[in-house]
């Protein structure tokens, strides 16, 4: 297989994953509002969803590494079948609570595994194309068709009350059918990902000290430190936004929410849109800095607070929107680059943990943003909240420049010696 081959079916494998999931997340805040949830209950559930995230994300990237990435990724098309399927039938709060849970487990799950089996296979792979053009390729075409889940959601419910169906009830078939896109992904996995790691290769006691020692060599790396470091700084600017803007445009024009419901689901589809356009134009950039993926992801991350002060001085809901696009836009710039420059620095036998590792940064970042903002608005307007999140982006954007996260062909990562086995009939 080539790598062209490669990037065009893992596309459009991650694309109908990200389909089935992106059918429900722009409606999941007025859908639980509609259930009868408080805004206080809801809160508490994501932060009960961010903990189950943060909990089980490394470990969850050890398993992968040993037992395989298709494994734990059937494992988490699991986990967000109940998690639709207990959020049906949610009415009280322990119903939601363990909902979330679940959704935290599949999130968990869900990153390091099958980008992490994308790179392998990627390096085996005939052609000549870099990581960073496979990523560009890939997410391209996976954000494309996520986009088209946000539009058929968003028409849905902009037309779907001449077909007598109430809110709630179209909620309602939104989420049978992203249960339905999560079912046919299992048999679809199992036909597109080949994968021979078996969790009887070697005994486990020894795969586990061997795999810890290499994680810990890789993550003591200084590029690879600043890197994690640097995406804690410059994520909580982007996680306040993405929490916070539906509550800005009911500011802006005091409307009410239901009267605005179809934007939610639309915006993030021209998000997913431009995001594919990010991923082609990314590549380019790093062509253009001949391949310093640190100073990619600067220019990004500066660009995108530019976006943000037009934001910021918004007049209108329209002059609000465009300035929002531009700043996913500007966002998506960021990914290919990261994920090239967080994968040249592992070995492949902790990729898989390295991808948890990053993503748990990630959600750490989020939650940061979150709580700053919560504490912010006690004091300023939400849009001073965000340029002061902006201003405090602006320590991982120097970061970015490091000499460290600009080699064009960092040492590689080597893993430990593996104790030899030993030689009695029982092991």
């Amino acid at each position: 297989m080539t790598k062209q081959q490669l990037c065009k079916r893992y596309g459009i494998h991650l694309g109908l994953t990200m389909f089935a999931a992106m059918l429900l997340l722009p409606i999941l805040t007025p859908y639980l509002l509609a259930q009868g949830f408080v805004v206080s209950q809801i809160a508490i559930a994501m932060v009960v969803m961010t903990a189950v995230i943060i909990i089980s994300e490394v470990p969850s990237g050890a398993l992968a590494d040993h037992f395989g990435r298709r494994r734990l990724f059937c494992c988490s098309l699991v986990f967000a079948l109940l998690t639709n399927l207990l959020l049906l039938i949610a009415t009280d709060f322990v119903t939601l609570l363990i909902a979330v849970g679940c959704w935290g487990l599949n999130q968990a799950t869900l990153s390091g595994t099958l980008n992490a089996w994308f790179v392998e296979r990627f390096h085996e792979a005939e052609g000549e194309q870099t990581l960073n053009q496979g990523f560009a390729a890939t997410y391209g075409l996976a954000y494309g068709i996520g986009a088209s889940s946000a539009v058929l959601s968003a028409l849905f419910l902009a037309f779907g009350n001449h077909l007598a169906l109430s809110t709630l009830q179209m909620y309602q078939l939104i989420f049978i059918v992203s249960s339905i896109g999560f079912i046919l992904l299992l048999p679809l996995t199992f036909y597109w990902v080949k994968e021979s790691k078996s969790p009887t290769q070697q005994r486990f006691r020894q795969a586990l000290k061997q795999h810890v020692g290499t994680t810990l060599s890789t993550v003591r790396q200084p590029a690879l430190a600043k890197l994690l470091i640097a995406l804690v700084i410059v994520i909580p600017v982007s996680a306040s936004i993405e929490k916070f803007w539906p509550i800005f445009v009911h500011q802006l024009e005091q409307v009410d929410m239901d009267a605005v419901a179809w934007l939610f689901p639309a915006v993030m589809a021209a998000t997913f849109a431009l995001n594919g356009v990010a991923a082609v134009l990314s590549a380019k950039l790093c062509t253009l800095l001949n391949q310093k993926l640190g100073q990619a992801m600067a220019v990004a991350h500066l660009l995108k607070l530019v976006a943000l002060v037009a934001m910021a001085l918004a007049p209108d809901l329209s002059w609000f929107v465009a300035a929002l696009l531009l700043f996913f836009l500007c966002f998506g710039l960021t990914q290919p680059a990261q994920l090239q420059l967080q994968h040249q620095l592992c070995d492949d036998s902790v990729r898989a943990t390295i991808e948890s590792l990053g993503s748990l940064t990630t959600r750490m970042g989020g939650m940061l943003g979150a709580a700053l903002t919560g504490a912010l608005l006690n004091l300023v307007s939400l849009p001073v909240s965000w340029l002061l999140l902006g201003a405090l982006s602006l320590l991982g954007i120097v970061l970015l420049f490091s000499p460290s996260l600009n080699q064009q062909d960092p040492p590689a990562v080597k893993e430990p010696e593996a104790e030899p086995a030993s030689a009695d009939l029982n092991a």
